[in-house]
């Protein structure tokens, strides 16, 4: 049977999720797990116009161990998308190069 797997990466103000999920034509679309991860981004947007290097530092070691949890499920095709937490930060390029 033919399948793919795929994680959908949500950057929030409060917090960060990831799911993954294996698709097939046999069984449409299954939830394999799912991790979420509690972080404040929103609050130092939203008062300081601009997220804390700190805040920055957690972010990408929260994304590098969703990295590794995509590695154990075979994982290489993923999409990420950020909230006005990021969008809205004076150093989201910044933040952005961090992170890739």
């Amino acid at each position: 049977m033919s399948f793919s797997t795929f994680a959908s990466i949500d950057i929030g103000s409060n917090e960060i999720s990831m799911k993954l999920y294996e698709i097939s034509k046999k069984y449409g679309i299954v939830e394999l797990d799912s991790v979420r991860k509690t972080i404040e981004l929103g609050v130092d947007t939203y008062n300081n116009k601009t997220i804390r290097h700190s805040l920055v530092n957690e972010l990408c070691q929260i994304l590098t161990g969703f990295k590794k949890k995509m590695k154990e499920y075979q994982i290489t095709d993923y999409k990420a998308c950020a909230t006005s937490a990021i969008r809205e930060a004076s150093n989201r390029f910044q933040i952005l190069d961090q992170i890739q």
